[in-house]
């Protein structure tokens, strides 16, 4: 399937402004009472409903494409091919990012770019079979970083 073209039962049933607010009500119900308590005793910050119910009713479906196109990646730190490993990628680079990293120089584009330039000269670098069997040192091989990796035995 190409970057323009939508399966066709999306392309037939979504209009051309997309109701999100309808389409997500359980989901905001879910966030709406899960951060009740915080928001309810939050001093310095609120929030601005009408702007929310603005910015729901001018988003597109056609936007929402261009957000989660392989076009919208930054390409100079990012592995996009538009395929399944593009989708590896991210998943891998998510998964180490959540993680708390207590070194300064070691950022998200450090690891994204490592893993990226892994992934480019292997292919193979982010399967099942290897990230299974990954150990710490595999991981520092992987961002291409040029020391050990803070917790890296964890990491693996």
């Amino acid at each position: 399937m190409k970057d323009s073209e939508t399966p066709g039962d999306v392309a037939q049933s979504a209009p051309s402004t997309w109701p999100l607010a309808s389409s997500l009500e359980s989901s905001n119900n879910v966030v709406r009472t899960s951060t009740e308590f915080v928001a309810s005793q939050a001093v310095h910050v609120q929030i601005d409903q009408k702007a929310i119910n603005k910015a729901v009713d001018e988003f597109s479906l056609d936007k929402l494409k261009e957000l989660t196109s392989p076009k919208a990646f930054n390409k100079d730190i990012h592995f996009v091919d538009g395929g399944p490993l593009t989708v590896q990628y991210l998943l891998v680079v998510d998964a180490l990012n959540f993680c708390f990293w207590p070194d300064e120089e070691l950022e998200y584009e450090q690891l994204s770019v490592g893993i990226k330039r892994a992934l480019e000269s292997d292919p193979t670098a982010l399967s099942a079979e290897r990230l299974l069997r990954a150990t710490g040192a595999d991981v520092a091989a992987l961002l291409g970083w040029g020391r050990e990796v803070p917790l890296q035995e964890e990491r693996a």
